[in-house]
Protein backbone atom coordinates (compact mmCIF):
# COMPACT_ATOMS: atom_id res chain seq x y z
CA UNK A 1 0.00 0.00 0.00
CA UNK A 2 3.01 2.43 0.89
CA UNK A 3 4.41 1.39 -2.68
CA UNK A 4 1.09 2.30 -4.28
CA UNK A 5 0.61 5.38 -2.41
CA UNK A 6 3.91 6.78 -3.15
CA UNK A 7 3.35 5.81 -6.68
CA UNK A 8 0.35 8.07 -6.57
CA UNK A 9 2.39 10.96 -5.12
CA UNK A 10 4.92 10.48 -7.90
CA UNK A 11 2.21 10.31 -10.78
CA UNK A 12 0.99 13.76 -8.82
CA UNK A 13 4.27 15.73 -8.18
CA UNK A 14 4.97 14.32 -11.95
CA UNK A 15 2.12 15.83 -13.04
CA UNK A 16 2.71 19.42 -11.08
CA UNK A 17 6.57 18.99 -12.66
CA UNK A 18 4.74 19.11 -16.11
CA UNK A 19 2.40 21.78 -15.12
CA UNK A 20 5.18 23.65 -13.59
CA UNK A 21 7.31 22.82 -16.81
CA UNK A 22 4.44 24.15 -18.77
CA UNK A 23 4.02 27.18 -16.63
CA UNK A 24 7.60 27.69 -16.63
CA UNK A 25 8.23 27.57 -20.86
CA UNK A 26 5.24 29.78 -21.26
CA UNK A 27 6.96 32.25 -18.74
CA UNK A 28 10.34 32.01 -20.87
CA UNK A 29 8.34 33.24 -24.12
CA UNK A 30 7.07 35.86 -22.50
CA UNK A 31 10.41 36.77 -21.19
CA UNK A 32 11.59 36.26 -24.48
CA UNK A 33 9.01 39.07 -26.42
CA UNK A 34 10.18 41.34 -23.49
CA UNK A 35 13.66 41.03 -23.99
CA UNK A 36 13.17 41.35 -28.04
CA UNK A 37 10.84 44.25 -26.86
CA UNK A 38 13.23 46.17 -25.10
CA UNK A 39 16.27 45.77 -27.61
CA UNK A 40 13.59 47.53 -29.73
CA UNK A 41 13.11 50.51 -27.18
CA UNK A 42 17.10 50.26 -26.68
CA UNK A 43 17.05 50.87 -30.17
CA UNK A 44 15.09 53.43 -30.62
CA UNK A 45 16.73 55.29 -27.70
CA UNK A 46 20.07 55.40 -29.47
CA UNK A 47 18.73 56.45 -32.46
CA UNK A 48 17.03 59.31 -30.54
CA UNK A 49 20.27 59.92 -28.96
CA UNK A 50 22.13 60.06 -31.77
CA UNK A 51 19.53 62.06 -33.64
CA UNK A 52 19.78 64.85 -30.24
CA UNK A 53 23.45 64.39 -30.60
CA UNK A 54 23.67 65.75 -34.41
CA UNK A 55 20.58 68.35 -33.23
CA UNK A 56 22.73 69.56 -30.66
CA UNK A 57 25.86 69.59 -33.11
CA UNK A 58 23.92 71.54 -35.59
CA UNK A 59 22.84 74.34 -33.01
CA UNK A 60 26.07 74.93 -31.95
CA UNK A 61 27.19 75.47 -35.09
CA UNK A 62 24.09 77.54 -35.99
CA UNK A 63 25.26 79.20 -32.69
CA UNK A 64 28.84 79.85 -33.76
CA UNK A 65 27.54 81.19 -36.89
CA UNK A 66 25.22 83.88 -35.73
CA UNK A 67 28.26 84.49 -33.53
CA UNK A 68 30.87 85.60 -36.33
CA UNK A 69 28.04 86.80 -38.53
CA UNK A 70 27.21 89.21 -35.50
CA UNK A 71 30.77 90.21 -34.79
CA UNK A 72 30.78 91.16 -38.44
CA UNK A 73 28.09 93.04 -38.39
CA UNK A 74 29.12 94.93 -35.21
CA UNK A 75 32.67 95.54 -37.28
CA UNK A 76 31.17 97.38 -40.06
CA UNK A 77 28.86 99.26 -38.26
CA UNK A 78 32.19 100.67 -36.66
CA UNK A 79 33.42 100.93 -39.78
CA UNK A 80 30.71 102.62 -41.12
CA UNK A 81 30.34 104.79 -38.49
CA UNK A 82 33.81 106.04 -38.56
CA UNK A 83 33.42 106.32 -42.21
CA UNK A 84 30.42 108.69 -41.26
CA UNK A 85 32.28 110.31 -38.89
CA UNK A 86 34.91 111.63 -41.27
CA UNK A 87 32.06 112.65 -44.00
CA UNK A 88 30.94 114.96 -41.47
CA UNK A 89 34.07 116.13 -40.19
CA UNK A 90 34.69 116.92 -43.69
CA UNK A 91 30.83 118.13 -44.86
CA UNK A 92 31.60 120.65 -41.27
CA UNK A 93 34.57 122.23 -43.58
CA UNK A 94 32.94 122.86 -46.47
CA UNK A 95 30.71 124.55 -44.27
CA UNK A 96 32.41 126.51 -42.80
CA UNK A 97 34.49 127.73 -46.53
CA UNK A 98 30.41 128.05 -47.51
CA UNK A 99 30.04 130.39 -44.99
CA UNK A 100 33.26 132.55 -45.57
CA UNK A 101 32.10 132.33 -49.57
CA UNK A 102 28.90 133.57 -48.76
CA UNK A 103 29.67 136.50 -46.64
CA UNK A 104 32.59 137.33 -49.39
CA UNK A 105 30.12 137.28 -52.40
CA UNK A 106 27.38 139.49 -49.78
CA UNK A 107 29.99 142.21 -49.68
CA UNK A 108 30.88 142.09 -53.18
CA UNK A 109 27.26 142.52 -54.37
CA UNK A 110 26.94 145.17 -51.78
CA UNK A 111 30.15 147.14 -53.47
CA UNK A 112 29.03 146.18 -57.20
CA UNK A 113 25.54 147.55 -56.16
CA UNK A 114 27.07 151.16 -54.50
CA UNK A 115 29.43 151.10 -57.39
CA UNK A 116 26.32 150.33 -59.97
CA UNK A 117 24.35 153.46 -57.74
CA UNK A 118 27.07 155.53 -58.09
CA UNK A 119 27.22 155.46 -61.81
CA UNK A 120 24.33 157.91 -63.36
CA UNK A 121 23.99 156.19 -66.33
CA UNK A 122 23.29 152.68 -65.05
CA UNK A 123 20.95 150.73 -67.01
CA UNK A 124 17.73 150.73 -64.50
CA UNK A 125 17.11 146.63 -65.34
CA UNK A 126 21.22 145.93 -64.07
CA UNK A 127 20.53 148.20 -61.04
CA UNK A 128 17.65 146.44 -60.19
CA UNK A 129 19.12 142.93 -60.52
CA UNK A 130 22.00 143.89 -58.44
CA UNK A 131 19.89 145.32 -55.27
CA UNK A 132 17.89 141.61 -55.54
CA UNK A 133 21.53 140.14 -56.22
CA UNK A 134 23.34 142.16 -53.19
CA UNK A 135 19.48 141.67 -50.93
CA UNK A 136 19.45 138.15 -51.68
CA UNK A 137 22.89 137.38 -50.22
CA UNK A 138 22.36 139.59 -47.41
CA UNK A 139 19.67 137.51 -46.47
CA UNK A 140 21.55 134.37 -47.38
CA UNK A 141 24.16 135.77 -45.02
CA UNK A 142 22.01 136.66 -41.73
CA UNK A 143 20.36 132.96 -41.95
CA UNK A 144 23.61 131.57 -41.52
CA UNK A 145 22.58 128.92 -43.55
CA UNK A 146 25.80 127.01 -43.14
CA UNK A 147 26.11 127.17 -39.29
CA UNK A 148 22.05 125.46 -38.82
CA UNK A 149 23.20 122.91 -41.39
CA UNK A 150 26.57 122.43 -39.40
CA UNK A 151 24.15 122.28 -36.40
CA UNK A 152 22.88 119.64 -38.07
CA UNK A 153 25.51 117.54 -38.80
CA UNK A 154 26.81 117.65 -34.85
CA UNK A 155 23.52 116.33 -34.57
CA UNK A 156 24.07 113.75 -36.46
CA UNK A 157 27.32 112.64 -35.62
CA UNK A 158 26.17 112.82 -32.11
CA UNK A 159 23.35 110.46 -32.72
CA UNK A 160 26.07 107.95 -34.65
CA UNK A 161 28.18 107.90 -31.55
Amino acid sequence: VEAQSGAVRLADGADALADGLATADAGIGRLAEGSAQLSDGIAQYTGGVDRLSAGAQGLSDGVDAYTSGVDAFAGGVQQAAGEIGTGLDAAAGGLQQLDAAIGQSSGAAAQLLAMLEADPGTDPAALATARALAGGLAQLEQQDVAGSLAAGLGDAGTGLA
